[in-house]
C-alpha cells in the first residue's frame, strides 16, 4: 500500500508547513547545513569579539575600563560558545529549540545586567559602543538559523525592550535619543523578522520541491522496473506463443500430408464410381451417393490444401519455385475451372486483358492459386444476376496487377482487417452460411507477399468490392528488359 503524499501546505504566521510530520522531516533534512551556518556564523562573531578584547588592552591597558568591557564581551563569547555543545548532534531533536532559545533568553538578560552593573559614567562615555554592541547581538538573535522563528522573534524583541528600558533607567541618554534608538531597534527586529520568514518560506519551497522531485522520480524507476519486468513477462509469452504456433504448423502440415493420400484414394475411387468406369451402378441412387462423396472429398482436399500453404507460410517453409509466367494462360486455366460455378449462379464472369501482358517471373501454381481464391472468393458473395470482372495490366514502371471487382453487398471498413486473419469471417459471411474456413485471403496475402507485392481491398457496403494483386517492377520482363 501507498504511503500517504506529504502536505506541503504553509502556515501563514509562521512559514512553517502545516503538516506535522512534513515540518518534522524538512528540519531533519535541512539540520545538518543549518548547524554548520550556525557554527559559521556564530565563531565569526565569537572571533570577532575576541579580536576587540585585545584591542580593548591596547587601548585602555589593565585599567578598570578594559576590565568592564571585558565582562560586556566574555558574556557574548560565553553564550555563542554554548551553542556548539547543544547543537553537537548530527539530527534535530526537541532540546535543541529549547536549548537554543535559552541561549537567546540568557543574552538578552546577562546583556541586561551588564548594563545595570557597570557604571553610568562609563555607559555615558561609551554610549556608541554599547549601541553598536546591543544591535550585533539583536542582530544576532536571527542567525540561528535551524531555531523556530517564533523563538527568535521573541529574543529579539525581549533584547530591544531589555535594552531600552536599562537605558531609561540608566538615563545616559535623553529621551529624544532613547526614541530613535528604539525606532532603530524596532526596524532591525522587522529586517530579522522578515528576512529569517522569507528565508524559511525559500527553503521549505525548495525542499518540497525536491521532496516532489524525488518522489516523481521514485515512481519512474518503479514503473520503469515494472515496464522491464513486463517486458521480459511478454518476451516469454511471445517465445512461448511462437514455439506453440510452430508445433502448431508443424503439426498441420504432418497431418495435412497424412490426409491428402486418403483423401485422393477416395476421390479418385468415387470419380470412378460416378462415372460408372466399371459398370453401371445399380440402384442409380448409388450414383448419386458417389458423386456427393466425391464433392465432399474435393472440397475437404482444398480446405486441406489451404491449410497446409497456410502451415508453409506461417512456419516460413513456402517457397517459390520460379518460372516464367504467362499470365494469359494462367487467368485462362483459372477461368475455366470457376466458369459453371458461375453459370450454375447466373453471374457473369467477364475477363479484360491488356493486349500486350508482360511475361511475370513467379511461381505459376501460386500465382494460379491467388487468382482462383479470389474468383471464388468473388463469385461465392456476388448474388444472382451479379457480375464479376478480373482485369490485368500494366502499372507504373511496367508493374503487374490483376483485380477482382464483383457486385456484392460490399465489406464494411472495420471488417477489412478481420477478413486478412487466419480464420476470419465477416458477420455478412456468418450469416448467409457460406462454405470455407477463411483461409483464402490469408493465403493471398501471405502468397503475394512472398513475390514481394501486395493486396490491396477497395470496398464498400452495397457498392461491392475489389481485390488487386500488386506484383513488384522487378517481377516484370518488360521492366527487367528496360
Amino acid at each position: 500500500m501507498n504511503a500517504a503524499r506529504p502536505d506541503f501546505r504553509l502556515k501563514r504566521l509562521t512559514g512553517e508547513f502545516a503538516d506535522r510530520a512534513t515540518e518534522r522531516a524538512f528540519r531533519r533534512a535541512t539540520f545538518r547545513p543549518a548547524r554548520t551556518l550556525n557554527r559559521i556564523a556564530l565563531s565569526i562573531i565569537a572571533g570577532s569579539t575576541a579580536a576587540h578584547i585585545v584591542t580593548d588592552q591596547m587601548l585602555y591597558g589593565f585599567s578598570a575600563i578594559f576590565y568592564q568591557m571585558l565582562v560586556l564581551r566574555s558574556l557574548l563569547i560565553g553564550a555563542l560558545l554554548l551553542v556548539f555543545p547543544i547543537m553537537k548532534t548530527t539530527r534535530p531533536t526537541a532540546h535543541i529549540d529549547a536549548g537554543i532559545f535559552a541561549i537567546q533568553i540568557y543574552l538578552v538578560a546577562s546583556f541586561a545586567t551588564a548594563f545595570l552593573i557597570i557604571p553610568t559614567s562609563f555607559l555615558l562615555e561609551r554610549v556608541t559602543v554599547q549601541s553598536v554592541t546591543a544591535l550585533l547581538i539583536l542582530l544576532g538573535q536571527y542567525l540561528f538559523v535551524s531555531n523556530r522563528l517564533h523563538y527568535s522573534a521573541i529574543a529579539g524583541i525581549a533584547l530591544s525592550a531589555s535594552y531600552i528600558a536599562v537605558t531609561i533607567i540608566t538615563g545616559r541618554v535623553n529621551v529624544s535619543t532613547t526614541g530613535l534608538e528604539a525606532m532603530v531597534h524596532l526596524l532591525a527586529n522587522v529586517l530579522g523578522f522578515f528576512s529569517v520568514y522569507r528565508a524559511g518560506v525559500l527553503r521549505r519551497r525548495q525542499y518540497a520541491m525536491t521532496s516532489a522531485q524525488a518522489e516523481l522520480n521514485r515512481r519512474l524507476e518503479a514503473q520503469a522496473r515494472q515496464l522491464e519486468t513486463q517486458a521480459r513477462e511478454l518476451g516469454g509469452a511471445r517465445d512461448e506463443a511462437l514455439q506453440a504456433n510452430r508445433a502448431k504448423s508443424e503439426f498441420l502440415a504432418y497431418m495435412s500430408h497424412e490426409l491428402r493420400s486418403p483423401m485422393n484414394a477416395i476421390i479418385g475411387f468415387s470419380e470412378i464410381m460416378k462415372r460408372e468406369m466399371m459398370g453401371p451402378i445399380s440402384p442409380p441412387k448409388y450414383r448419386e451417393y458417389a458423386e456427393d462423396i466425391h464433392g465432399s472429398a474435393t472440397h475437404l482436399l482444398s480446405l486441406i490444401n489451404d491449410i497446409l500453404d497456410l502451415s508453409r507460410a506461417e512456419a516460413g517453409k513456402l517457397r517459390l519455385n520460379e518460372t516464367e509466367v504467362d499470365l494469359a494462360a494462367a487467368v485462362e486455366a483459372v477461368r475455366r475451372l470457376v466458369a459453371v460455378r458461375a453459370e450454375d449462379s447466373h453471374i457473369a464472369l467477364r475477363i479484360h486483358l491488356a493486349r500486350q501482358l508482360p511475361a511475370l517471373t513467379g511461381d505459376a501454381r501460386i500465382v494460379k492459386q491467388m487468382i482462383l481464391n479470389l474468383l471464388s472468393n468473388a463469385i461465392k458473395f456476388t448474388p444472382a444476376r451479379g457480375s464479376v470482372t478480373l482485369t490485368a495490366g500494366t502499372g507504373e514502371a511496367g508493374a503487374v496487377f490483376i483485380s477482382i471487382a464483383d457486385t456484392g453487398p460490399g465489406i464494411a471498413t472495420a471488417d477489412l482487417p478481420r477478413i486478412l486473419e487466419a480464420y476470419g469471417r465477416t458477420d455478412a459471411a456468418e450469416k448467409a452460411a457460406t462454405e470455407g474456413t477463411g483461409l483464402g485471403l490469408t493465403l493471398v496475402k501471405a502468397m503475394i507477399e512472398l513475390h514481394g507485392g501486395t493486396l490491396d481491398i477497395e470496398s464498400k457496403p452495397g457498392a461491392g468490392s475489389t481485390f488487386t494483386l500488386r506484383f513488384p517492377p522487378e517481377r516484370t520482363a518488360l521492366a527487367k528488359a528496360a
